[in-house]
């Protein structure tokens, strides 16, 4: 079978590696464009492009890969499955009807839940107790298109975005070279998405990452763990940006409104919210490293009744 894989970031990259240890014929690779990136703004390369190059596979950087002259260059490849993980382009028909057997889609949720660009950070802003990845027939529709297979795990109660999502990965992995090897021996089986029960979950901007201290302790903490490591949790502290990077709730009685420290310890800064507190106990000051709560007090003394605000 001559497959095309279709993907940009680090998601995608164990599923691209899993189809070449895997002895499938990779015709091509397809990726976002070079983007410049670090202090110096250089070009760099894609997670998925790099792979692609390390493996001597062929990589095409299409601006709009749906345009006749893409669909095409497709054609005369003649792949008979396209695979797409996180590509950050959507296909129109042209193209998905280009391939002999089918075009499908990796998307880190238990579809028909959080269709879209942010699934991992939106179930664990939703307090989901399982998460997993599912693969489909890629549609015109955002995710909406026929499941093929599925595979869920817990998500644990430390879980971040950043944890999750390599865990997904290699589950995503698994789960390709098993529809993969179906594709081979004729036997997939396609089923309809529940449209009725489907939720929706947009592009994260950095913005998003502010902290609402108005909010339950609960959804404070998930807040943060679906924000970390991007675009990361954040608040405003005597004028300067902290970003929160663990915290977990607590039973002690808020002393003042949300956003409000209540109290310091050498492990923790107890900080207000709606109805409860949070035990802040890692966090990074602006321009400075990751440290514990015990560091950043060393350095950065407060007390009670010091409040965390909002972006001016």
């Amino acid at each position: 079978m001559k497959i095309v894989f279709m993907g940009t970031p680090d998601f995608a990259v164990p599923s691209l590696r899993a189809l070449i240890a895997g002895e499938c014929e990779i015709a091509a690779v397809f990726t976002q464009p070079d983007r410049p990136s670090g202090r110096g703004r250089h070009l760099h390369p894609s997670p998925v492009k790099q792979v692609a190059l390390d493996a001597d596979i062929e990589v095409f950087e299409p601006l709009r890969p749906s345009s006749p002259e893409w669909v095409d260059n497709l054609t005369q490849i003649a792949p008979d499955l396209v695979v797409t993980a996180a590509y950050g382009h959507i296909l129109r028909q042209p193209l998905l009807d280009v391939p002999r057997l089918d075009c499908i889609n990796v998307h880190a949720s238990l579809l028909p839940r959080h269709r879209g660009a942010s699934p991992i950070a939106a179930a664990i802003l939703a307090g989901d107790s399982r998460t997993g990845v599912t693969i489909i027939r890629m549609s015109t529709g955002m995710d909406e298109g026929d499941v093929i297979a599925r595979k869920a795990i817990d998500i644990a109660a430390d879980d971040t975005a950043g944890s999750l999502h390599d865990k997904l990965a290699e589950l995503a992995a698994e789960l390709l070279l098993e529809t993969v090897a179906a594709f081979r021996h004729g036997s997939v089986v396609y089923t309809i998405q529940k449209h009725g029960e489907a939720t929706c979950c947009r592009k994260l901007t950095k913005a998003d990452g502010e902290i609402d201290w108005n909010a339950a302790p609960e959804a404070v903490c998930r807040h943060i763990r679906a924000m970390t490591p991007w675009p990361a949790a954040f608040s405003v502290l005597r004028g300067r940006r902290v970003t929160i990077l663990q915290a977990d709730a607590c039973e002690r009685e808020p002393s003042g409104p949300p956003g409000t420290i209540v109290d310091t310890d050498r492990n923790s800064v107890l900080v207000a919210a709606a109805e409860g507190c949070i035990a802040v106990r890692r966090l990074k000051p602006a321009a400075g490293r990751a440290m514990s709560a015990a560091e950043f007090l060393n350095g950065h003394p407060v007390r009670p009744g010091d409040c965390f605000g909002t972006v001016g």
